[in-house]
């Protein structure tokens, strides 16, 4: 799919049933190789290991989670459209603000008609986030996708996906889409979470953090830690 100026295209990966044997095989040798560059500096490689890759008789933890996001994926039935997509001044403007952002989204996936995306990014702590950083992605590849390719294209989910997730996690395991555990719609969702982070913008810009400080001049609230940490 080019875009406008015919300088770019966009090329759409499909993944199916017979692709996840020989993805899972190279995640495996993948892993292994990066883990075994810390072997000689690690006194329980071994248990490690066997942790986190497994054995001939059964996968780690990390093989595991990596299957599952496989099979999400295949269960959706959506393409994916790029990994590591990185943007850089795109404008977001809402009605009383208005910035330009830049970034790296770990994967977008979209759908066989170009009418819906996913953004998705990978964490390795838990992903207990109110969404803020998705929220932002979202805009930038609505923008990027009507501007460059004339195609008009809807959020549809907002993903987390933590490899390292809480006990109670365990049956998504670590999978947390945004958009699903809200009961408003993505744009009801997505609005106050652009204009938040403007809030925040604003208040660095003006050097006034009276509402995320605590006596101790302690930076707390959970929006700044958020901001920071995205």
């Amino acid at each position: 799919i080019l875009n406008k100026d015919k300088t770019k295209s966009l090329k759409l990966i499909k993944l199916t049933k017979l692709d996840k044997p020989k993805i899972l095989e190279l995640f495996k040798i993948t892993s292994l190789e990066k883990i075994r560059a810390f072997q000689s500096q690690h006194q329980f490689y071994d248990i490690d290991e066997l942790l986190l890759i497994g054995n001939q008789k059964q996968d780690g933890i990390l093989i595991k989670w990596f299957e599952n996001t496989i099979d999400r994926h295949l269960e959706d039935n959506y393409n994916i459209l790029a990994n590591e997509f990185q943007f850089d001044n795109i404008e977001i403007s809402t009605l009383d603000y208005k910035a330009k952002f830049r970034g790296k989204i770990d994967r977008i996936d979209i759908s066989d008609d170009l009418k819906s995306y996913k953004i998705i990014d990978y964490k390795l702590r838990d992903g207990n986030r109110d969404g803020m950083q998705l929220a932002i992605y979202s805009k930038a590849i609505q923008f990027i996708l009507l501007n460059e390719y004339d195609i008009l294209s809807e959020p549809c989910g907002l993903i987390y996906n933590s490899f390292r997730y809480k006990f109670d996690d365990k049956e998504t395991m670590g999978y947390k889409e945004i958009l699903n555990n809200s009961k408003k719609g993505a744009f009801e969702l997505i609005e106050p979470l652009i204009e938040k982070a403007f809030e925040l913008i604003e208040q660095m810009e003006n050097l006034d953090f009276s509402k995320v400080k605590n006596g101790k001049n302690y930076f707390r609230d959970k929006s700044m830690d958020l901001l920071k940490r995205d």
